[in-house]
C-alpha cells in the first residue's frame, strides 16, 4: 500500500448546491482516523472512570452509614445488657429471700408437728386437731379431683373441631346474599365439599334436634352444656337422633343441599346463650378459604 496515494473525499450538502470534494493522501486519512478513534476512546474512558468513581463514593457513603447504625445498635445493646444484669441481680436476691422465708416457715411447721408427735400422752384436743387436719386434706383432695373432672368435661364438650373437611365459601358476619343480592348478616360459616361428605360433632354433648328446620333444611343441633350449642344444616342425611349423646369427632350427618341453599355445603353455627359467635374463635384446626388461605 502506497502512503502517497491520494483519495478523493466528497461532501454532499443538504442544500441544493454543488457537492464539494477534497483530495487527501492516504497517510493523512490514517492519521485523522487514528485521532478520531483516540478522541472517542478518551471520552469513553473519562465517562467510565467518572461513573465508577461515583459508584465507589456512593458505596463508601453507604458503608459509613451502616457502620454508624451498627455502632448505635451496639451502644443500645450495651445499655440493655446492663439493665438486664441489674434486673437479674434483683431477681436473684428476691429468690434467695423467698427461699429463706420458705425454709424458715417449713422449720417452724415441722417443729410444731414434732412437738405434737413426740407427746407420750395424747389429749382429746390433740386427736381432734389431727383428725381435723386429715379431714381438711381429704376435702382438698376431693375438691381438686372434682375441679379436674369438671375441667376435663368442659374440654371434651367445647366445639373445637372442624365439623367437615372442606373450604370456607361464606364467612361469618355481613355478606352478600346469593338470593337477594343484598348485604345481610350470616350467623355461621359455610363449608363447601362434595355431596355426601361426612359431618362430625365439633364437641361432645347431647343432640337436641335432628329434623328439618325451615330454610336450614335437614339440621342437627347439639347442646354442649354451659349455654353452648352448635347447629349443622342443609344435610343430605342425619345419622343421630334427638337425645343421643355424642363425643367430639362422632359422625352425625352427611353434607347435602336441603333447604334454601345455592349448592352443596354445610352451614355451621356456634351459639353461646343463644347469641351467635364466630365459629373461627372456637375451632383449633386450620380453616382455609377457597384460595387455600388459613382464615382462623
Amino acid at each position: 500500500m502506497k502512503l502517497g496515494k491520494k483519495y478523493n473525499l466528497m461532501f454532499i450538502p443538504h442544500e441544493q448546491s454543488m457537492p464539494r470534494q477534497a483530495r487527501l493522501p492516504l497517510w493523512l486519512l490514517i492519521l485523522l482516523s487514528g485521532l478520531g478513534v483516540g478522541i472517542i476512546g478518551g471520552i469513553t474512558w473519562i465517562i467510565i472512570g467518572y461513573t465508577l468513581n461515583m459508584i465507589d463514593l456512593g458505596t463508601m457513603d453507604k458503608v459509613k452509614r451502616d457502620v454508624a447504625v451498627s455502632e448505635k445498635k451496639i451502644e443500645i445493646m450495651k445499655i440493655a445488657m446492663e439493665q438486664m444484669k441489674g434486673e437479674s441481680q434483683k431477681l436473684s436476691l428476691e429468690k434467695q429471700k423467698l427461699e429463706s422465708m420458705h425454709t424458715l416457715e417449713n422449720e417452724k411447721r415441722q417443729s410444731r408437728e414434732d412437738r405434737t408427735l413426740d407427746k407420750t400422752t395424747w389429749e382429746d384436743a390433740d386427736l381432734d386437731e389431727l383428725l381435723t387436719r386429715i379431714d381438711n386434706v381429704d376435702d382438698n383432695i376431693n375438691i381438686i379431683e372434682q375441679k379436674l373432672k369438671d375441667q376435663k368435661t368442659l374440654n371434651d364438650s367445647l366445639p373445637s373441631k372442624l365439623p367437615a373437611n372442606g373450604y370456607i365459601a361464606m364467612d361469618y358476619g355481613n355478606v352478600m346474599s346469593p338470593f337477594t343480592g343484598r348485604v345481610q348478616y350470616h350467623y355461621g360459616v359455610d363449608i363447601v365439599a362434595e355431596r355426601g361428605t361426612p359431618i362430625y360433632a365439633a364437641g361432645g354433648g347431647i343432640v337436641t334436634k335432628s329434623d328439618v328446620e325451615g330454610g336450614y333444611g335437614l339440621t342437627v343441633e347439639i347442646s354442649h352444656g354451659t349455654g353452648v350449642t352448635t347447629r349443622y344444616s342443609h344435610n343430605l342425611r342425619n345419622v343421630v337422633a334427638a337425645g343421643d349423646k355424642v363425643r367430639r369427632g362422632d359422625l352425625i350427618a352427611y353434607m347435602g343441599n336441603t333447604g334454601q341453599t345455592s349448592g352443596t355445603h354445610l352451614h355451621f353455627e356456634i351459639r353461646v346463650n343463644n347469641q351467635p359467635i364466630d365459629p373461627k374463635r372456637f375451632i383449633l384446626e386450620d380453616i382455609k378459604d377457597l384460595n387455600g388461605i388459613t382464615v382462623n
